[in-house]
């Protein structure tokens, strides 16, 4: 009896431990598969909480306009340098204005004052200088220049420009300047085609809006660019010949000075529906405030300029 017992304690004792075992193997078994399912699904999850989120930049369409710097980011950097230019594009804006002239030697330098005397402090018509000489008259004074005592400013050339432009894919209004007052200045033909020829180089020119007094963008017109005449109607009479004059000639846009042209034209509403019908479309010089900027793009403006980043 003592043996059988023992047989029978022995077996039973077997039996409880492999039943034992086979629980915890299927417990392992479960929190096995409960782990891998988790980090599966953290794994799927991972692309949606990692990436980062992005702000699209603000680009010209029916409710957000173009908005140019003008004479680039001049509300912050020396006006009309490289330095603005690029600065303009970091900060946002879409596109930068400048001011082209042609010197005596058939360079194209960047400017907005016909003389360098209130940027550089020295007295010299800028078609009287050149791309080598003009480093003889570094921009000191102005906005702005009172962070760049350490660094050399110079005024552009037409091609430094544009390589800005073009490495940031932005837009650029192009002021042909024209001097009533003094008869010295007068773009040449040869200007002109340099104009041209050096913004289809770039690839810029569907990008690239050119504008200026009636008689200086006339030659440009039917070259494949967009052209604008600056205009500052001081009645509606004015406004509406300046608009049929623009049909006629085949120039596009109309550059209002400042938003007070806008209303002695009629007012925003009624230029916007006009110009439209006329199929031309327009936008504004100088735009002073984040109130006027929202105001041009609820009549349909076609940019906005401005010293600041106003949007």
């Amino acid at each position: 009896m003592n043996r059988l017992s023992l047989k029978i304690t022995a077996v039973f004792v077997i039996a409880i431990c492999m039943i034992f075992s086979s629980c915890s193997a299927a417990r392992e078994n479960t929190a096995t598969k409960d782990e891998t399912s988790q980090t599966t699904e953290k794994s799927a999850a991972a692309p949606e909480t990692t990436q980062p989120e992005t702000t699209p930049k603000l680009k010209s369409d029916d409710k957000n306009i173009l908005l140019i710097g003008h004479r680039g980011y001049m509300g912050q950097y020396p006006e009309s340098t490289i330095e603005a230019f690029t600065g303009a594009f970091i900060s946002g804006f879409d596109g930068i204005e400048c001011d082209v002239w042609e010197t005596g030697n058939g360079d194209l330098l960047i400017q907005h004052d016909p003389t360098t005397t209130r940027t550089t402090g020295k007295k010299k018509y800028i078609w009287n200088l050149s791309e080598k000489k003009r480093y003889k008259y570094p921009i000191i004074s102005g906005g702005n220049t009172e962070n760049y005592h350490s660094t050399r400013l110079i005024i552009p050339t037409l091609d430094e420009t544009l390589k800005v432009v073009q490495k940031h894919n932005g837009y650029l209004l192009l002021h042909i300047k024209d001097i009533k007052k003094d008869s010295k200045y007068c773009l040449s033909k040869s200007g002109r085609n340099k104009i041209i020829s050096k913004l289809k180089k770039c690839g810029l020119k569907k990008k690239t809006l050119i504008f200026g007094g009636k008689k200086y963008v006339k030659p440009f017109v039917k070259k494949g660019f967009k052209i604008g005449v600056f205009t500052s109607p001081k009645s509606k009479k004015k406004f509406y010949s300046v608009a049929k004059w623009c049909k006629k000639n085949s120039v596009k846009t109309l550059v209002f000075a400042n938003m007070k042209s806008i209303t002695k034209s009629g007012g925003g509403k009624r230029v916007s529906k006009y110009l439209k019908k006329k199929k031309l479309d327009f936008g504004v010089y100088k735009t002073p405030s984040g109130k006027a900027y929202r105001y041009l793009c609820r009549i349909g403006a076609r940019f906005s300029m401005s010293n600041f980043d106003i949007r």
